[in-house]
This record gives C-alpha cells, structure tokens and sequence, in this order.
C-alpha cells in the first residue's frame, strides 16, 4: 500500500474508486443503462453511494451529469 501510494501518489482505494467514477461518467454518456445499473456495473454498493461519491468527485450529480452532456 505504501509503495502504491509513493508511485502514484494516492491510495489504491482512491485510485479504484477514481477509476471507477470515471468509468461511470463514461457509461452515464454513452449508454442508456439506468442509474442504477451503473451504479452496481461500477461497483458501488447501492445508488445512495454511487450518487454521493460521484457528486463529490465531480461537483454534479449523476443525473445533471448526463442530462449537460458532460464527458
């Protein structure tokens, strides 16, 4: 974990979980799974979470993400 983190700078669970976030805006823009099912193909445990941390990490929330054609 130590090493991880000296290579590239963060935690392993912040890079999945930042891998994770960005394959979910991915998949909000380019797909027309629900929420939901991002939220559980992504590897969140429900969509509270899925739509808390996104919110977090981008400043939007899945749905507005989406609908602005962000990507």
């Amino acid at each position: 974990s130590a090493l991880f983190k000296q290579r590239y700078g963060v935690s392993p669970h912040q890079y999945l979980l930042e891998m994770r976030i960005t394959h979910s805006r991915e998949l909000l823009q380019s797909s027309l799974l629900t929420q939901e099912e991002i939220a559980s193909y992504c590897g969140f445990a429900n969509i509270h979470h899925f739509s808390k941390t996104f919110k977090k990490r981008t400043g939007f929330s899945p749905g507005q993400w989406r609908d602005q054609g962000r990507g």
